[in-house]
């Protein structure tokens, strides 16, 4: 991910500057020899320079952290918008319920038509042609509800499934980016507690070795 990258980014610096801070303590310790005053001065240039340097690196990759942060606060929004979307279908989906209950009253209703006329057949014994045409067209038309309110029904189990596990996905993605997105900030917060620490530990380091090499001269 693009965030921890960056955090590996800021690492490098940190450590950079921890090796400087080093050496300057190293270069302080050698201070009072006179025969390497110039050297002392030169590294410790060297050094500032270099403690310049991490300062805009470290700039530089706050400003991609806040980048980052940014863009994971959009995706955060889109996902947001998705979940909305997903209700929005699966509230859908329950129409289908109610488009099976209605499939269902009107099955019933072919269903006691149906019993009704075998019971006229029956009870008058008669074997007209058209009766059992009818007959025929009733449970031809009761078998094909049948095959339909099962076909829809199976339909509707599907898209519900599909849905309810999209959303699931997605609320572990939303989940996933706000865990990230808080992440992101305390380490930024970390980073720019570090960076002010050592600005002000450089701050209180370097100009009184100046002046004692100085002197020294």
């Amino acid at each position: 991910m693009p965030w921890a990258s960056s955090a590996a980014a800021c690492r490098r610096p940190l450590q950079a500057k921890e090796a400087a801070d080093a050496e300057l303590g190293q270069l302080r310790a050698q201070g009072g020899s006179g025969d390497s005053s110039l050297a002392l001065h030169e590294r410790i240039q060297a050094l500032e320079a270099e403690l310049q340097a991490v300062s805009h690196s470290k700039t530089l990759l706050e400003k991609e952290l806040q980048e980052v942060i940014a863009l994971t606060s959009q995706e955060l929004e889109e996902s947001r918008e998705k979940v909305l979307e997903l209700e929005d279908e699966l509230q859908e989906s329950r129409g289908f319920r109610k488009k099976i209950k209605r499939l269902e009253e009107s099955n019933k209703k072919l269903a006691l038509e149906l019993e009704h006329e075998k019971g006229k057949l029956t009870g008058l014994g008669q074997s007209n042609a058209a009766l059992r045409e009818h007959n025929s067209i009733l449970e031809t038309a009761l078998a094909k509800r049948e095959a339909d309110l099962v076909q829809l029904n199976l339909q509707v189990q599907a898209v519900l499934q599909r849905k309810e596990e999209e959303d699931r996905q997605m609320k572990q993605l939303v989940q996933a980016l706000q865990a990230s997105l808080e992440k992101e900030k305390e380490k930024v917060n970390s980073l720019k507690e570090q960076v002010a620490a050592a600005k002000v530990e450089a701050g209180h380091n370097l100009p009184p070795l100046q002046g004692g090499l100085l002197g020294a001269e």
